[in-house]
């Protein structure tokens, strides 16, 4: 049952962490592949990475049959309406991650090595996050490494994601709370950033 519970995780938590580290992996490459689409078109700027993460959005929605049928195959809990809780969780990610694909695709303009270290981060990030483990085992990590995952966004995103998904129960209020504000902060940092400098890219592009 362990076993089947982890595979469950396991597929729930990388389809999730996926759709956010590639709207900002390809939200980061947005701008400078626009190239003279940005130069000559008038248009808000700011739909370029935003329209990154509705494509990573979308890839990500077919994962979601994938993964109803493994809860139903694997797990012994059955659907229940608390399952529906997972949607404020998903939303905070989406939001989050459109902040990061902002901020990044400025970013990119300014430095061009940006899209070559991210990966890197993405990995690291990625053990750092309740995805190649669940979220209960976190009490067997040391202070320094339990300090960051605490500080990691997607240590609350995911981890209420997945308590809501997976073992439908109501995720710790402390839960909702961080991921709205990591993504109401991200979105307001990555968003505001990207506005302020946007009139810079013409100038760097050309």
């Amino acid at each position: 049952h362990h076993d089947s519970r982890v595979f469950v995780h396991l597929t729930l938590g990388l389809f999730a962490f996926q759709m956010v580290s590639h709207s900002m992996t390809s939200g980061t490459r947005s701008v400078v592949s626009a190239g003279k689409l940005l130069i000559n078109t008038a248009f808000p700027r700011l739909l370029i990475p935003l329209s990154a993460v509705r494509t990573a959005v979308f890839h990500f929605l077919p994962t979601i049959p994938v993964y109803l049928v493994f809860h139903l195959i694997f797990l012994t809990k059955v659907w229940s309406p608390t399952m529906l809780l997972s949607l404020y969780f998903f939303a905070c990610m989406v939001v989050f991650a459109s902040g990061l694909a902002a901020f990044f695709a400025t970013v990119q303009v300014y430095f061009r090595d940006t899209s070559s270290f991210l990966p890197y981060f993405v990995r690291i990030w990625m053990y750092l996050s309740p995805v190649l483990w669940l979220p209960e085992n976190v009490a067997h990590f040391s202070k320094t490494v339990l300090t960051l995952i605490q500080l990691n966004p997607m240590y609350a995103m995911v981890g209420g994601y997945a308590e809501a998904i997976q073992e439908g129960k109501v995720p710790a209020l402390g839960l909702f709370v961080s991921s709205g504000l990591w993504a109401l902060a991200a979105a307001a940092i990555g968003f505001l950033f990207f506005i302020s400098r946007e009139r810079d890219f013409a100038v760097r592009l050309t």
